[in-house]
């Protein structure tokens, strides 16, 4: 019961409409943002109520903003705190194709008395085919960690090999995931395995005509964890979700409605026990939309009851 509630309360806050990998032209198709948006500030508030009218109280924490180019593809993004300071800050550097060749990043640590800056890199290398063969990332101007990929004629990523520098530069191999892919370029499996060459995870995918994945099944160790079954509507957004957690009786059931803009407008988790369904958690949504039709509040209720503001300050080219 515990991971069952566990699984709730991580799952519903954060659910999107879903969208393939492969639909994705740019970083505002990926964050659902419409027309150009130059700018993108996110901000977090506790909820008021004042005689049934919700109104933002105090800023909360997990705060973020970004900035995007003219392709909509992101320049720079932070995090930071209620009180305003930045926790975390990237910047992202383009080729002339308009795929990353570096990301800097800045990490702020407060201790109290005092706050520690880590500051790292990541420097992307592709083929001639464009597509991404290397990572490497590096702290204080030395290399820790190194991604490797590999493609198939069809420029599918079919291997992803992960190793780790010692600080004698010593390569220490930490494992790799092998993807295959169906007639269509859908994602049908992928198997992670350690460094010594054992399997890990598996995930195997189904989708239906439509390229939506309809089946998902996750193992560890070659057991089966559990089962995700996914129905949607004629526009091709989730609508209902079914887990089956392997090794339990219990099925849970998430469903979901939007609104005519595509987001989100409430999504229910239903527990099954025993052929007898139990209404764990809802939560709704109400939006402000600008003239652009991208929503700039959105209030969050859990079980009816107002739990979130979050308000979107953009600016557009």
């Amino acid at each position: 019961m515990k991971k069952i509630l566990f699984l709730i309360v991580c799952f519903l806050p954060f659910v999107v409409a879903c969208t393939q990998e492969n639909k994705i032209k740019n970083d505002l198709t990926e964050l659902e943002l419409k027309d150009k948006v130059k700018s993108l500030r996110i901000i977090n508030y506790e909820p008021i109520d004042k005689f049934g009218e919700i109104t933002a109280g105090e800023r909360l924490e997990g705060n973020r903003s970004y900035s995007f180019n003219e392709q909509g593809f992101i320049l720079s993004f932070e995090t930071f705190g209620k009180d305003g300071e930045i926790k975390t800050s990237q910047k992202i550097i383009y080729n002339e194709q308009n795929k990353k060749s570096e990301i800097r990043t800045l990490n702020i640590v407060d201790l109290g008395d005092t706050k520690i800056n880590f500051e790292s890199k990541s420097v992307y290398k592709y083929n001639s085919e464009g597509n991404n063969v290397e990572i490497l990332t590096f702290a204080r101007d030395k290399e820790t960690a190194k991604e490797e990929y590999q493609y198939n004629l069809k420029n599918e990523k079919i291997e992803g090999r992960t190793i780790f520098f010692q600080d004698d530069g010593k390569e220490i191999f930490g494992g790799k995931e092998i993807y295959k892919y169906d007639d269509k370029g859908n994602l049908i499996e992928q198997i992670g395995y350690s460094s010594n060459g054992d399997e890990t995870t598996r995930s195997l995918f189904v989708y239906d005509q439509k390229n939506n994945k309809v089946e998902e099944a996750s193992y560890k160790q070659n057991t089966l964890e559990e089962k995700r079954f996914f129905k949607y509507n004629n526009e091709n957004r989730k609508i209902e979700e079914l887990v089956n957690l392997s090794n339990s009786k219990y099925k849970l059931v998430f469903y979901f409605q939007y609104d005519n803009n595509g987001n989100e407008l409430s999504s229910e988790g239903v527990l099954n026990m025993n052929l007898e369904n139990r209404i764990l958690r809802k939560d709704s949504y109400k939006y402000i939309y600008d003239d652009k039709g991208n929503w700039t509040e959105k209030i969050i209720y859990e079980n009816g009851i107002a739990k979130f503001i979050t308000k979107r300050i953009i600016e557009y080219y």
